[in-house]
């Protein structure tokens, strides 16, 4: 038998019902992912991005799920024999998330007792309460889709709290229990449909389920924004020893789409109908790029510059008035030579006055109330003496610690009676809300430049055959030696053997301009789990200030690049579809492309004289300045082979003209003092 349905993309597609199904829904799955790329009209074909399958590294040992305490200091274990009592709260951020495991992280087993399912992560929330979001997909456990019929909907992700004894309420609080959430439509994700939703469900004393409240697409929802929600634990029927509460959403269930996010869940008694507000600052973000831009840059680059670093992140106030934090920070710097490490810790103390005016301001972060954030850039500056640029490579291990005082128990006093601190504190034991001011972000420094933290949560990439894609790099010292560069093909689209072109381009005036370098016909592989592969270039050549990334989408397969969300670099992406380059506006995110350097043409720390020579006009006609007062110059073209020019001196200073140079790129060497710099010059 056979169905026909209409996709998104507007073309029909025959679902094979009966007896053939089973044999037809992969070739349906990979047609259906085909036409998402290759139907829509070439003038609206751009760069976009695409859901990735959750998967385990499968070179390594999978640690046991869920371990360790919870935010109520409860372990698995004693989860397992004992049920709760109140209150139950979990934010995810005591759920590790593994670098390079994107199936792992699911909510902690001592609070949940059907958890697998549920992804937690700290880049498909936008804006969360506290750092790491729990996200609901059309993914189980294993990383597989419920079905592999493509257009069936029907319930997915379940995530089921452990039995809670809410029998032990007394009668006259009952009124008081509330369960709270925050969630969010979309995010980072793909969005649900007109009828998608996420339910949440209540357990009675006879074992079945009751619906609590349902939240429906919505039109007027807001994929960046978390909304707080309460709902009253209201029947008598709940009042038993073996209470639970669950999530589930509902939606297509043949791969990771239809998101939704949930943070901040917190059931207790003595709560109202908008009680929805904590003793509770919390970090909400990993801290962003470190080096300006990006995550990792070359260990030799960096030696010239050691430029003022930063490392943003977010602060959310969960009270409902404005309150006064600071930060102190820590860092650890870390050499490798020869695969050995070499550990320097150092305390960077306490952050500045920031966010606050007048004659006397208090010392700390001004945060205001409920769901404002405040994005803090400046950090105290690790001694990077400590740095050993002669290393391989090195690491910078960033701790960033608030100062919040989020402590529950911060006004007892010996003989610590509960009773002795009022019914606000009470309220809370044992929460202890500091659990979440603390992030540990790592940064490292290579032989490569980085805008991604090596793991992605999406793919990006072209929607039609021969598109062109490219990526911006700025170099923050002027030159260095281009040896290959790296990237990131999810197993995501790759079926058979897929080969296509990559260039490295030229800068014109902010988009990409002369091709400097053409790699054709190269396969690209799936290495595995957020592993990159290498693209050596046979010739390595210098490049200079700016240049570019490229690639071209493939006849016939599906191309996508990893995308990770934890740092948004999407103005530095660009496409071509029609013959004109044009910057990336749908995208946000950074691409897993990697540009890596060898040794030559920098200088490694040493004063470089050649820095004050100029050249100009350039892109020139075939004559130019270079003022600065060299000792000479040599010109040659992309291959290296030498061009004649010839020399005049002027007021001006040294004016050079070539004869019979084609119009491209060239490379000016300049030596002055016994050292040696180059320039990208363009002849037109």
């Amino acid at each position: 038998m056979i169905s026909t349905f209409r996709c998104k993309t507007g073309f029909n597609i025959n679902l094979f019902t009966g007896a053939g199904a089973q044999r037809y829904s992969k070739i349906i799955a990979v047609l259906v992912v085909l036409l998402t790329f290759f139907a829509a009209p070439a003038a609206q074909a751009q760069l976009q991005r695409f859901p990735l399958k959750r998967e385990a590294d499968p070179t390594k040992k999978q640690p046991v799920r869920s371990v360790g305490k919870s935010a109520v200091g409860r372990t698995q274990a004693e989860a397992d024999t004992l049920t709760l009592p109140l209150p139950f709260w979990d934010d995810f951020s005591f759920t590790s998330i593994v670098s390079n495991d994107t199936l792992l992280p699911s909510p902690l087993g001592a609070l949940w007792e059907k958890h697998e399912q549920v992804w937690v992560n700290n880049g498909m929330g936008i804006n969360p309460p506290s750092v790491n979001v729990a996200t609901f997909d059309g993914l189980n456990q294993k990383g597989a889709t419920y079905t592999d019929q493509i257009l069936y909907n029907g319930f997915r992700d379940t995530l089921t709290s452990r039995p809670i004894r809410l029998n032990h309420v007394p009668a006259a609080e009952r009124t008081s229990v509330y369960l709270s959430f925050a969630y969010q439509w979309q995010g980072n994700g793909e969005a649900p449909d007109n009828n998608d939703y996420m339910v949440v469900d209540f357990l009675r004393a006879d074992s079945t389920w009751a619906e609590a409240m349902r939240i429906p697409f919505r039109s007027t929802l807001n994929r960046t924004e978390f909304r707080d929600t309460i709902v009253q634990v209201a029947d008598a029927s709940f009042f038993h020893k073996a209470f639970k509460f669950r999530f589930r959403n509902y939606g297509r269930q043949s791969g990771p789409y239809d998101t939704w996010n949930i943070d901040y869940v917190y059931l207790n008694k003595g709560r109202n109908a908008v009680d929805l507000f904590f003793p509770d600052r919390a970090i909400t973000t990993q801290a962003g790029s470190f080096f300006e831009k990006y995550r990792t840059v070359p260990i030799n680059h960096f030696a010239q510059v050691q430029n003022t670093v930063s490392a943003p992140f977010q602060v959310y106030n969960a009270q409902s008035n404005p309150v006064s934090v600071n930060y102190r920070a820590n860092a650890t710097i870390v050499n490798y030579v020869d695969s050995v490490p070499e550990s320097h810790p150092q305390n960077l103390g306490d952050s500045i006055p920031l966010g606050y005016t007048g004659d006397n301001p208090p010392k700390g972060i001004s945060v205001l109330g409920s769901r404002e954030h405040l994005n803090v850039s400046t950090l105290p500056k690790p001694d990077f003496t400590q740095l050993n640029f002669g290393a391989d490579s090195a690491r910078i291990d960033i701790e960033i610690i608030l100062n919040s005082k989020d402590n529950v128990y911060k006004d007892l006093r010996p003989p610590l009676d509960p009773d002795s601190t009022g019914d606000y504190i009470k309220k809370y034991l044992p929460i202890d809300f500091r659990n979440n001011d603390t992030i540990r972000t790592q940064y490292n420094l290579a032989k490569y430049y980085a805008y991604d933290d090596g793991t992605a949560e999406y793919s990006a990439g072209l929607t039609q055959a021969g598109n062109r894609g490219a990526y911006l790099f700025e170099m923050i010292i002027p030159t260095d030696t281009l040896v290959g560069f790296d990237i990131y093909f999810p197993s995501f689209g790759i079926v058979g053997t897929v080969t296509t072109d990559f260039y490295v381009y030229a800068d014109d005036n902010g988009v990409p301009g002369v091709v400097l370098y053409t790699l054709a016909s190269r396969q690209v592989l799936n290495r595995g789990l957020n592993i990159f592969q290498r693209f050596a270039i046979g010739e390595p050549f210098v490049v200079t200030d700016k240049f570019y990334i490229g690639w071209k989408a493939p006849v016939g397969s599906v191309l996508t690049i990893g995308l990770d969300y934890n740092n948004d670099s999407g103005d530095k992406m660009f496409f071509n579809t029609t013959g004109t380059w044009e910057q990336n506006t749908d995208v946000t995110g950074s691409l897993m492309i990697r540009p890596v350097f060898g040794n030559n043409g920098t200088t490694n720390g040493v004063e470089d004289p050649t820095r004050n020579v100029a050249v100009y006009p350039n892109p020139n006609t075939g004559s130019f300045y270079v003022t600065g007062g060299v000792d000479r110059v040599e010109l040659m073209n992309i291959t290296g082979q030498p061009v004649s020019f010839h020399t005049d001196s002027t007021d001006d200073g040294l004016l050079l003209s070539t004869e019979h140079a084609a119009p491209g790129l060239y490379i000016l060497k300049i030596y002055k003092n016994n050292i040696s710099s180059t320039r990208k010059l363009i002849i037109r």
